[in-house]
């Protein structure tokens, strides 16, 4: 933490302490549901932004993906509250093991090059993987619990690969339009979701295991709020009726907008 930027802006996220709520168990599962809807928009943000990169060129499309800590957030918890910053994205994605804004090549020049508006496309990519909200520290720590599982499981190894999934699909069905771009971006989203549901229902039974050996009721307390924490996670992903702006069509052409320069880059205009 000692190391991370903290980038506070006017839209600082916050949130009330638990223990002013008369039903605990409700405003948890409200906290979670707002904080996995904002995951997977986060990640659907970031399915766009990388297939238009791979598609423009900017990316060759072989990169090696991996996903580590996360390096910037907006906002901190406040520790009386026991509240803190649970990042939206599972952890900062890198490119042959470096992430995008520390890449040697990585210049104004290369961006323009690619078709991209290098402030538009840099503000984007820093400011989703700095995304958070101010959560019980009950929520965060099933992010934790999610992120990183034995077996090099976890949601950071998901969105990894599905990430690379990703670029892989752009290469090499080479879409040659905007829609074509999406359709695989869509199919990223679907893979993440589609692993993030095992990963939830695995740290579901291991909870239900654990119950077993708890003592206190305080203990019971807290592993029944993440319990409800993972079953409000696990549901949202499952949603296929719950879609992504970033991703939703009228979404991803602003998105494409945004960091585009040529407007024969955007035939719905």
């Amino acid at each position: 933490m000692e190391r991370r930027a903290h980038i506070i802006g006017l839209d600082k996220p916050v949130s009330n302490p638990l223990s002013q709520e008369s039903d605990q168990a409700r405003a948890i599962r409200k906290q979670a549901h707002d904080h996995e809807k904002a995951r997977l928009e986060s990640v659907a943000e970031m399915m766009a932004l990388v297939a238009l990169m791979v598609w423009k060129g900017f990316f060759h499309g072989r990169e090696v993906v991996t996903v580590g800590k996360a390096e910037y957030q907006f906002g901190r918890g406040v520790k009386t509250d026991k509240t803190e910053a649970a990042h939206c994205l599972p952890g900062q994605a890198a490119f042959d093991s470096t992430p995008l804004h520390r890449a040697p090549d990585w210049s104004v020049e290369k961006v323009e090059r690619a078709g991209f508006k290098p402030l538009a496309l840099s503000s984007k990519l820093r400011n989703v993987a700095g995304r958070c909200d101010v959560v019980d520290v009950v929520v965060n720590d099933v992010d934790s619990l999610s992120e990183k599982c034995s077996g090099g499981r976890g949601l950071r190894p998901a969105y990894g690969r599905a990430l690379q999934g990703l670029m892989e699909t752009i290469i090499m069905k080479r879409p040659s339009d905007i829609p074509g771009v999406l359709k695989a971006a869509l199919k990223g989203l679907d893979a993440y979701r589609v692993s993030a549901g095992h990963i939830y229902l695995e740290r579901q039974e291991e909870l239900r295991q654990r119950r077993r050996i708890l003592a206190t009721d305080g203990e019971l307390e807290k592993h029944d709020l993440k319990w409800n924490v993972l079953q409000t996670y696990l549901g949202l992903v499952r949603d296929r009726s719950l879609e992504t702006g970033a991703l939703g069509g009228e979404g991803f052409r602003w998105i494409a907008r945004d960091v585009l320069v040529s407007e024969r880059d955007q035939p719905w205009a």
